[in-house]
């Protein structure tokens, strides 16, 4: 499914102005500029109840993305605290990505295409209706002063068992669709299993099994960063061979995903399953998990001979397997709707995204992506893509 296109006469969303009489003053604001690790751990830490997001809201994925994706003088990252006026009471956090653009200054979630999904951090005792979730929107957007557009993509509905405060907004727009299965609990049917492709499933790990070949989580660094450059050489061969860039090869993030391959499995969510043996990889994925969701974000197969007993559609069922057996109910097939994905029976998830202007810039800026983003559906059409 396609991403949802405004049509070039999008009428740019006002700021919530329902608000009642002093209901704007229930919250307040403290930005934490470049947070260390020791400081974002105290902020997650505030978190009554605890923290829900996706799994690339988290500490470890800041950490990295500040060491490897901040390349220009004008980046910088910073948290945003939500605390309620009266207590102190800490209710959300929310991470953003300061950039520009020749002279257009973003304000967005960290993403730079490493996020399959988005959203704030907030707090498992979080109980925000939709209008208190439109006034704490107000008080940032005031707030960002030297920003011309906000620009969030691939917000998720659902943070933890919370509808997303930024799902809500009146300025969220239909995005696109993400690929989600729901983890039944013990005992409990899961229909997507009956499927044709879990047939195949079990004959090729019958072979697989044959062959010596397990499943692994992979936690020594040196073989993480093995998997990583695997991963980097099969995604080389295969974009030079369609002539297409390589978005792992685009600035950062090869140190990005290194990075995060490097951290103790305890400062991390990044979790590494290999489908080997004791001297062969036959498949592996790197995957960012959090309580609530599995979503896998690299994928690599091994040798040739391995490519008969399809060891990736066997590895992402064991995934599964895996995800389950550690107490996780939402696993995610990331970005893409392949049909190989599409196999498996999964739902799908329609994500939101925001693009707002704060200045005059921001509007002009906005409307030429429209001119442009409209330009390029059309002549993808005639092309016949």
């Amino acid at each position: 499914m396609q991403a949802t296109q405004p049509d070039l006469a999008y009428s740019f969303p006002d700021e919530p102005s329902q608000a009642r009489s002093g209901e704007s003053d229930c919250f307040e604001i403290k930005v934490h500029a470049a947070p260390a690790r020791e400081e974002m751990e105290q902020l997650w830490a505030r978190l009554p109840g605890g923290s829900a997001s996706t799994p690339f809201q988290t500490i470890g994925f800041f950490e990295a993305f500040q060491r490897n994706m901040l390349t220009s003088s004008s980046d910088r990252f910073e948290i945003h605290e939500i605390r309620q006026a009266e207590t102190g009471e800490t209710v959300m956090l929310v991470p953003l990505h300061r950039s520009r653009r020749g002279p257009l200054r973003i304000a967005s979630i960290p993403d730079l295409g490493l996020a399959d999904q988005s959203g704030p951090i907030i707090s498992n005792n979080l109980h925000l209706s939709t209008t208190q979730a439109q006034v704490i929107w107000l008080q940032l957007t005031k707030s960002l002063t030297n920003v011309d557009l906000i620009m969030i993509r691939n917000i998720v509905p659902k943070l933890g068992s919370h509808l997303s405060p930024l799902y809500q907004l009146a300025c969220a727009r239909d995005e696109a669709t993400m690929l989600m299965l729901a983890l039944a609990p013990e005992g409990e049917q899961e229909f997507w299993r009956t499927r044709p492709v879990f047939k195949e499933i079990r004959q090729k790990n019958r072979k697989l099994d044959a062959q010596g070949v397990r499943l692994v989580e992979v936690r020594a660094v040196e073989d993480r960063l093995e998997i990583i450059e695997m991963i980097r050489e099969q995604r080389r061969i295969r974009f030079e061979a369609m002539g297409r860039p390589n978005s792992l090869e685009f600035p950062g993030r090869v140190g990005f995903y290194k990075d995060i391959a490097s951290l103790r499995s305890y400062d991390s969510n990044a979790v590494f399953l290999a489908l080997r043996t004791d001297t062969e990889i036959a498949a592996a994925v790197m995957t960012f998990i959090n309580q609530d969701m599995l979503n896998g974000v690299l994928i690599a197969i091994g040798d040739e001979k391995w490519h008969r007993m399809s060891p990736g559609v066997v590895l992402f069922a064991r995934t599964m397997d895996w995800a389950k057996a550690n107490g996780i109910r939402q696993f995610s097939f990331g970005t893409g709707m392949q049909d190989y994905k599409q196999r498996f029976g999964p739902q799908e998830v329609l994500l939101k995204r925001i693009q707002l202007p704060l200045t005059r810039i921001g509007k002009c800026a906005l409307k030429l992506h429209r001119v442009k983003q409209t330009l390029r559906n059309y002549l993808r059409k005639e092309n016949g893509g």
